[in-house]
């Protein structure tokens, strides 16, 4: 999803427009800002660290779990974004990043402001709650799914306004082949930067004797993968 978000048209012109009145910094922060937009956090894509997500979800167990304890030391249980521990993201320090061999995993400019703005927040997509943990797990869990399950309610049947709010509404992504998706993205690129449909073809397909029909239904699968996240979500075909 990331990956479709940088290449669209209304990213890029941000980026530009951000790039020429405040230079690299402001280039930066824009394309962060829209990230966030989409509720994606802990990025810097123009150092690629969200490259650290191919990785980890390619891999092995051992990467997995040290994919699990980097989210974790952001405040995200369980290695995705569905839980957010408060504390641990309040108490984060500004700028705060963790590298290994796998990448670097970049957290937000501020931990505590990020807090306070969740808290703020009238979005019914985030609920922020405090869990007194004397109380036996059970009894919680009983509490909660109730809870749960109304706002779950309330959610989707919400309505939002700007220019991300189908997003609000997106489905579990359906993309299983990520090398395949890799291969379709490079195909775009060259595209933009100018190459022909026989170039990229070669480049991209050299041992396949169906290059050219893999390369047009690389590029068509990225266009409207762009048009889905800027339009009506998130994926809008069927991936092989």
């Amino acid at each position: 999803m990331i990956e479709a978000i940088l290449r669209s048209e209304e990213t890029i012109s941000r980026y530009r427009e951000s790039f020429s009145q405040l230079g690299a910094l402001g280039g930066r922060k824009a394309l962060v800002d829209i990230l966030k937009r989409y509720g994606i956090v802990g990025h810097d894509p123009l150092k690629a660290t969200h490259h650290v997500l191919l990785k980890a979800k390619a891999s092995s167990p051992r990467n997995e779990n040290k994919w699990n304890k980097k989210m974790a030391s952001l405040g995200h249980l369980g290695g995705n974004s569905k839980i957010l521990d408060m504390g641990v993201l309040a108490k984060l320090p500004p700028h705060f990043s963790i590298s290994d061999d796998m990448g670097t995993l970049y957290g937000p400019v501020s931990g505590e402001a990020d807090c306070l703005a969740y808290l703020k927040s009238n979005n019914p997509r985030f609920l922020c709650l405090r869990l007194d943990t004397s109380y036996a797990p059970s009894a919680i869990i009983d509490d909660l799914r109730a809870l749960l399950q109304a706002r779950h309610k309330q959610f989707k049947h919400a309505r939002f306004t700007g220019p991300f709010s189908h997003l609000y509404e997106m489905q579990q992504p359906r993309i299983r082949d990520i090398q395949a998706w890799l291969q379709y993205l490079h195909c775009y690129d060259l595209q933009k930067k100018g190459h022909s449909i026989d170039d990229i073809a070669d480049q991209v397909f050299p041992e396949s004797r169906d290059s050219v029909a893999r390369t047009n239904q690389g590029l068509q699968s990225v266009r409207n993968m762009i048009k889905a996240v800027q339009r009506t979500g998130w994926l809008p075909l069927k991936v092989r």
